[in-house]
């Protein structure tokens, strides 16, 4: 059973819908954010991905936009059928515990990465605004899974 399966009840119980898929990320902001994506690395690639990145290296009151919306701590994101919701993470153990951020589906896209060039695989939120950050986690978190449950 995939981490996403596992977490999908709980989450649905919280948000109160169906929930599609789950993941666990660490966002922008967060104490791992940076061991999970190293500068040096981030910056040898190309292309949107790669500069949604580097526009969250910087510090946080310098963010905009909808990308400023996404919470700094590790959390959860699940997505409905009608939107992508940041779930809280519980202070012991690896379930979400509250609702901290919703977005429409229609004002977000997810694109998966996982080419190697970081430590870690990660995913793109662009946003409606063209505001965008970077999201990782481990292999097993499903980062892939919701990519492809937004883009099915």
């Amino acid at each position: 059973m995939s981490v996403s399966e596992k977490l999908r009840p709980k989450a649905e119980t919280i948000i109160g819908l169906p929930v599609l898929a789950v993941a666990i990320v660490v966002p922008p902001g967060a104490t791992l954010y940076r061991s999970y994506a190293p500068k040096d690395k981030a910056m040898a690639l190309g292309g949107p991905i790669a500069a949604a990145f580097a526009s969250k290296l910087g510090k946080p009151e310098a963010d905009v936009g909808m990308a400023a919306t996404v919470p700094r701590q590790q959390g959860f994101l699940a997505l409905t059928g009608d939107e992508l919701v940041y779930l809280k993470k519980k202070a012991i153990g690896a379930t979400p515990a509250s609702v901290l951020c919703r977005w429409p589906r229609g004002d977000v896209e997810l694109t998966f990465d996982d080419v190697g060039a970081w430590s870690y695989p990660g995913l793109a939120l662009a946003f409606s605004d063209g505001t965008s950050c970077m999201v990782f986690g481990e292999k097993k978190w499903c980062l892939d899974v919701l990519a492809e449950a937004a883009n099915a």
